[in-house]
């Protein structure tokens, strides 16, 4: 996202700025969880 601006919108913002935004401001997390394999097996009790 930061690189993004700084390409395509012409914004140098720091890295803490850019999160602040988008976690607070927007409520987005910039991260997602990794995906897991289709064959593992869940276990469930």
């Amino acid at each position: 996202i930061q690189r993004w601006l700084a390409e395509e919108q012409d914004l140098e913002l720091c890295y803490s700025t850019v999160h602040g935004i988008v976690r607070y401001d927007l409520e987005a997390k910039p991260k997602s969880p990794r995906p897991s394999h289709p064959k593992k097996t869940s276990r469930s009790k």
